[in-house]
Parts: C-alpha cells; sequence; structure tokens
C-alpha cells in the first residue's frame, strides 16, 4: 500500500468538489509555499479524508510549530 500526502488527499478532495474549495485550495498553497499550516487546516483535511477517501494516511506531526503544522 502506497502512503498518500496531504497533498494527494487535497488533490482528491478537489476533484470531488466535497468540502469547503477555497479552504482547501489555500491549504495547498500554504503547503507547497512550505509555510506553517495551522493545526485546524491539517485537521479539516484528514477528517474530510477519512470521510471520502477510501484510502487515508495519518500526514505526520513531527513539525509542529506554535502555530501549527510546519511542512
Amino acid at each position: 500500500m502506497l502512503l498518500r500526502s496531504i497533498l494527494d488527499d487535497i488533490d482528491e478532495l478537489l476533484k470531488m468538489d466535497v468540502g469547503y474549495i477555497r479552504r482547501l485550495e489555500k491549504i495547498k498553497k500554504t503547503i507547497q509555499r512550505n509555510s506553517s499550516l495551522w493545526d485546524a487546516d491539517l485537521r479539516y483535511v484528514e477528517q474530510l479524508a477519512k470521510h471520502y477517501l477510501n484510502e487515508t494516511y495519518d500526514y505526520p506531526k513531527k513539525n509542529i510549530t506554535s502555530r501549527g503544522y510546519h511542512t
């Protein structure tokens, strides 16, 4: 089984047109810029992925900053 990344999950969720599209796009841009990500945003993507995607992945939380998740 291949591990999915958060970007893979966001792309799949965007294709499915579920959740708040603008929020997912903002989260994706934040990750692509290698900026820190709020914990709430990470949990949001995790919950959507667990609900809508067959295969889910618990994203690594090794780079937590005071603001949240840092990629």
